[in-house]
């Protein structure tokens, strides 16, 4: 699951405004903290949120300087993962939700066991006019609902806020990492599809649902053949190599949109429910977080009729 965001990268029962730490702590430890409070001065929106900790850290690892580890955070959370890591996790909602419509369309045998529970969801939205796209949905198949996502979703949330560090063995994600940056950010979603694909037979084998969050956490973890898992990823026959950067970018934004439609419509609805003639600081304050208190407010208005 994803981590609670915070607004400084600092340890507990430390001040945040100490950006230089223990003076007895390793000089990787002091460089990982400045490069992260220098990322969270830099980025208000995100600020911190303990996934970069592992991304900064890898970094340092293997850059000359704490300056080129910070533009490159900048460079995957802004460029190659935007808005997966601010305080509203949307980036990250929006690409869980095409991973699984990938999934639905690539392997149909595995959605069949992780979210076919999902077909009769009556708020699924329709796909809009199709694009020339190498690989084409299927006709008349009802996009995944972007404020609705399979509850196995809650177990790969940091496959991507980490970019597979700790969910891939080091030898598997350190490759990974080479071709996120030569190929751009289709190389998670390709990746995250290989990684279902060479357990297509594991979860399909599954009988009981409660098995399934572990077998999809143990998947990854077992994966130290990086060729293998390159092979799976780039493939065109049976493989992934058709997703491209341009079909992620489309279906992205499209996923966006929805999303922050949805929003608003949640706002709106919020808003209408609160008396404007005596309304409080405290009810501005649901006006302004409507998404959340909204959906309160509905279930409340249901329960009084």
């Amino acid at each position: 699951m994803a981590s609670k965001p915070n607004t400084e990268p600092a340890r507990d029962g430390q001040s945040a405004g100490d950006e230089n730490g223990d003076k007895n702590e390793p000089e990787i430890i002091s460089s990982l903290r400045r490069v992260l409070h220098a990322f969270a001065i830099y980025n208000p929106r995100i600020g911190y949120c303990q996934s970069l900790n592992f991304l900064a850290g890898l970094l340092l690892l293997f850059m000359d300087s704490e300056e080129k580890a910070f533009w490159l955070l900048n460079v995957i959370t802004r460029v190659y993962l935007p808005g997966t890591h601010e305080m509203s996790l949307e980036g990250s909602k929006v690409d869980l939700g095409v991973l699984m419509n990938a999934i639905r369309e690539s392997m149909p045998a595995v959605w069949a066991k992780i979210g076919d529970d999902m077909e009769g969801d009556p708020n699924a939205a329709r796909p809009a006019k199709p694009v020339k796209k190498p690989r084409s949905r299927r006709k008349n198949q009802p996009s995944i609902s972007s404020n609705r996502l399979p509850p196995i979703t809650l177990c790969m949330t940091a496959w991507f806020m980490s970019c597979f560090i700790g969910t891939l063995p080091i030898e598997s994600t350190l490759r990974v990492w080479d071709v996120i940056f030569y190929e751009g950010s289709k190389t998670l979603f390709r990746i995250a599809l290989a990684i279902f694909k060479l357990g297509e037979n594991e979860v399909r084998s599954i009988t009981d649902p409660m098995e399934m969050f572990s077998v999809i956490q143990a998947m990854p973890r077992r994966l130290l053949d990086a060729n293998a898992l390159m092979e799976a990823c780039f493939k065109r026959r049976n493989g992934f190599g058709h997703l491209s950067q341009v079909t992620i970018d489309h279906q992205r934004e499209e996923r966006r949109v929805k999303v922050q439609t949805e929003h608003q419509r949640a706002a709106t609805y919020a808003a209408g429910t609160v008396d404007s003639g005596n309304a409080t600081e405290a009810e501005g304050e649901v006006r302004r977080k409507g998404t959340l208190f909204g959906r309160r407010m509905l279930g409340r208005s249901a329960e009084v009729m």
